[in-house]
């Protein structure tokens, strides 16, 4: 994600097994308003959000529950943003389980570089 440098900026999704490349624009979306906002955002009922941008489920055969997003930062800006999707066990993400957003740079190996 390079909103700077792009006129026309997207978030990239990685394929998923046997698709194609998902491009999903930066004003759409649970992910795309993390990646403006920098916030991060708990979902418990994906699909009655209002954020929630349904062309990715009806591309992918996906059917989305819930979501935790966060975003991914260096020391000045947003670079990214990750996505925990469908809570394997319990109806949806918990607080405790925010808590990775502060964690991210650590979790992504992100380095700071002085």
């Amino acid at each position: 994600m390079h909103a700077e440098k792009d006129p026309h900026p997207v978030l990239l999704l990685p394929p998923l097994q046997n698709s194609l490349e998902v491009r999903l624009p930066l004003d759409r979306g649970i992910a795309g308003h993390v990646a403006r906002t920098g916030r991060i955002l708990n979902i418990r009922d994906a699909q009655s959000h209002a954020l929630f941008y349904r062309n990715i489920d009806q591309a992918t055969g996906f059917t989305t529950r819930n979501i935790l997003c966060f975003p991914i930062k260096d020391e000045k800006k947003v670079i990214g943003v990750a996505e925990l999707c469908n809570k394997a066990t319990g109806l949806y993400f918990t607080k405790v389980m925010c808590a990775i957003e502060g964690s991210n740079k650590v979790m992504f190996g992100i380095r700071e570089n002085k």
